[in-house]
């Protein structure tokens, strides 16, 4: 088994468990907040109006969290090229 730090920082395995993880996160957490929105009861515009604001502004941070992804992705591949690289020497 993989250690979770090396001694250059964190292990490229530690940072795929992170993506895995972060996306599994996503998913339920948008699943959950749509549910909880479609459940709400609307009795005039005033409240349609705050539940469509409610479900954009949570959509586009969920969609923030898809950047933070990415940039972990990228940071595992250069671990790996990293580790790669430390362990041809």
């Amino acid at each position: 088994m993989a250690a979770p730090t090396t001694s250059m920082g964190i292990g490229p395995v530690t940072l795929v468990i992170t993506i895995i993880t972060i996306g599994l996160m996503v998913g339920i957490g948008q699943y959950i907040s749509t549910s909880v929105l479609d459940a709400i009861p609307s009795s005039d515009d005033t409240t349609n109006t705050t539940i469509a604001n409610i479900k954009s502004q949570t959509s586009a941070a969920f969609n923030l969290v898809i950047i933070i992804m990415i940039v972990l992705a990228a940071v595992a591949i250069l671990s790996v090229v990293m580790y790669l690289r430390y362990i041809a020497r």
